[in-house]
C-alpha cells in the first residue's frame, strides 16, 4: 500500500466504492420501473477522490460494497472499512437469524433498518429547507465524498451533516415504502432488492451519523491542527454589531454607494438592531406600531413577529416584542410608523437579503450579527436578573431558556436592555447563571445521596413492643401466691 501524501486533504471516503444501490440503479430491466424519485437521488457517483471500480460493474454477491483492495489508500480504511464491516456483520446476523426461522434474510435486514430508524417520526422541515438539503446532498453524492470530507468550517459541516442525514433518512423511508408496494403487488424479487438497498443506505447513515464512535468535526479539526492546517471559523457569535443608533453607519463604508444602500435598508437595519429577528422572519414581514404608557406617558415601539423554526416542541408561532423609544434608531423607526398612520410593515425580499449582507460584509458583519448582539444584551440582563430569562427567550422566539445560551456573549453586552415580550407558548426554564447551575447540581447530588444511603433505624421503634397477633390467646400459667 502506497504511503499517503502529506499534502492531500483530510478525507474519510477516499477509495470507497458506491454501494449496490448505485450499481443496481443502472440496470434497465423491467424491475426498475416504478422506482420512486428519491431512489434515483440517493445514488452516489465516482469522482477524482475515488479510484476506478473493481472489475465488473455487477453488485457483489455477498451484498456488500465493492472496495478496490490494493487501490485503496491508507485513509480509505478509516471510513470504507467501517461501512463494509457494518454491512458484513449485519448480513451475517441476518443470515444466521434466517437459518433459525427459515425466513428470507432480507426480512431480518429490514428489521435492522427499522432499528436504525428507531420507529421515530422524521423531522419535518419546510419545502425550502428540504430543497436546500437535497441540493447539498446531491453535490456530495456527485463528488463521491461525505459531509466531513467536504466541510472546511464547523458551520459548513453542521449544514452538510444535517442535509445528508435528512436526505438519507428520507431515501431509506422511500425505498422501504416502494418495497412494501412491490410486495403487495406480488413482485417479490423487486421488493427484496429495494429492501436490500434501503438496508445498505440505512447502514451507511448509521455509521456516518448515529454510532457513538462515528467521526465528527472534532476529529477532523484535530487532524488539521496536527498538519498545521488553518481552521477557519465563520461564526457570527463573536462579531460585535454596533448599537442600534449606529447600525446604519455599518453601511457607510463605500462612499456614495454606501449612502444609497443605507437609504435602501435603513428601516430593515433598525428592526434587526432593535428586535434581533431572524432574516426569515423579516422576510415574512414585521408588523410595527407605536404605543404610549398611560401611566408614565412613555413611548414604546411594538413589533408583532411571525416565527420560523416552529414545531410541537420548539419555537414561538407568534410573539409581540416591545422596546422603549430611547435611542435614535427607535425614534426614527417610530416616526416612520407614525407617518404611516400608527402601523407599518417592514419586510425583506431575497434580493434585499443578498444586498444587505454584501454591504455588511465590508464591515465584517452579517444580518445575523444583530441577532447575536441583541441576545448578548438579553443574556446580560438575564444574568443580572434571572427572573427575566424566560422573557428573554420569548423575545428571541425560543421555547426554552436553554436556546438563549447558544446566542451572543454576555461579555459583549453594553449594559443590558429594557424590553417586554409576550408569546402564545410558555417558555421552559432551565438554569441560566452559574449560581443556578451550581444549585441544581448540588440538589441533584443531595437527592442521589439520600436515595442510596442506608436508612438509620429508630431506636424508639426498636424498643416498642410488638402487638399480639389477633385471635390468639397467650398461654397462662399458675398465678403467683400474692395474686391468688
Amino acid at each position: 500500500m502506497a504511503p499517503r501524501k502529506t499534502d492531500m486533504p483530510f478525507s474519510l471516503l477516499d477509495g470507497l466504492e458506491p454501494s449496490n444501490n448505485e450499481v443496481i440503479g443502472h440496470r434497465s430491466d423491467d424491475q426498475s420501473q416504478g422506482r420512486s424519485e428519491s431512489e434515483g437521488r440517493m445514488r452516489g457517483r465516482g469522482s477524482e477522490h475515488a479510484p476506478a471500480r473493481c472489475g465488473s460493474s455487477e453488485p457483489s454477491t455477498d451484498g456488500g460494497s465493492r472496495l478496490c483492495g490494493p487501490r485503496m489508500d491508507a485513509q480509505a480504511t478509516i471510513w470504507g472499512h467501517a461501512i463494509t464491516d457494518a454491512l458484513r456483520d449485519g448480513e451475517a446476523s441476518a443470515r444466521k437469524a434466517a437459518e433459525d426461522d427459515t425466513k428470507p434474510w432480507t426480512l431480518h435486514a429490514d428489521q435492522q433498518t427499522r432499528n436504525i430508524l428507531r420507529d421515530e417520526e422524521q423531522r419535518k422541515v419546510s419545502p425550502t429547507t428540504a430543497t436546500k438539503y437535497r441540493r447539498e446532498y446531491e453535490r456530495l453524492r456527485t463528488e463521491g465524498i461525505t459531509a466531513l470530507d467536504k466541510a472546511r468550517t464547523r458551520q459548513h459541516y453542521d449544514l452538510l451533516r444535517t442535509a445528508s442525514h435528512y436526505c438519507m433518512e428520507t431515501d431509506v423511508r422511500a425505498l422501504r415504502a416502494s418495497s412494501e408496494r412491490a410486495r403487495r403487488a406480488g413482485h417479490v424479487d423487486q421488493a427484496q432488492r429495494l429492501t436490500l438497498e434501503a438496508w445498505k443506505l440505512a447502514t451507511e447513515m448509521d455509521v456516518q451519523f448515529r454510532q457513538p464512535e462515528r467521526k465528527t468535526w472534532k476529529d477532523k479539526a484535530d487532524a488539521m491542527r496536527k498538519a498545521s492546517a488553518p481552521i477557519v471559523s465563520k461564526s457570527k457569535r463573536d462579531t460585535r454589531a454596533p448599537v442600534p443608533s449606529l447600525a446604519v453607519a455599518a453601511l457607510l463604508t463605500t462612499g456614495h454607494h454606501g449612502v444609497k444602500v443605507a437609504e435602501r435598508h435603513a428601516e430593515r437595519l433598525a428592526v434587526l438592531a432593535l428586535f434581533g429577528v431572524r432574516p426569515a422572519e423579516l422576510k415574512r414581514g414585521i408588523e410595527l406600531e407605536t404605543r404610549i404608557d398611560p401611566q408614565t406617558g412613555g413611548h414604546f415601539l411594538a413589533a408583532r413577529v411571525k416565527g420560523v423554526k416552529v414545531n410541537a416542541e420548539r419555537g414561538q408561532a407568534w410573539r409581540t416584542l416591545v422596546v422603549p423609544v430611547d435611542n435614535a434608531a427607535a425614534s426614527g423607526l417610530a416616526a416612520v410608523v407614525q407617518e404611516r398612520g400608527g402601523k407599518a410593515v417592514v419586510s425583506m425580499t431575497d434580493a434585499d437579503h443578498r444586498s444587505l449582507n454584501r454591504a455588511l460584509q465590508r464591515s465584517g458583519l452579517s444580518i445575523y450579527s444583530f441577532r447575536h448582539a441583541v441576545a448578548s444584551e438579553l443574556k446580560r440582563e438575564a444574568i443580572r436578573k434571572p427572573e427575566t430569562a424566560a422573557r428573554a427567550a420569548t423575545f428571541m422566539g425560543h421555547a426554552s431558556t436553554r436556546s438563549l445560551m447558544s446566542y451572543g456573549r454576555a461579555a459583549h453586552a453594553r449594559g443590558g436592555r429594557r424590553f417586554q415580550a409576550r408569546a402564545e407558548r410558555q417558555v421552559r426554564s432551565v438554569p441560566v447563571t452559574f449560581k443556578q447551575k451550581t444549585a441544581v447540581r448540588e440538589a441533584a447530588r443531595a437527592t442521589a445521596a439520600s436515595a442510596t444511603a442506608a436508612p438509620v433505624p429508630n431506636l424508639g421503634a426498636l424498643a416498642r413492643r410488638l402487638p399480639a397477633p389477633a385471635g390468639l390467646t397467650p398461654p397462662r400459667g399458675p398465678k403467683l401466691p400474692w395474686k391468688r
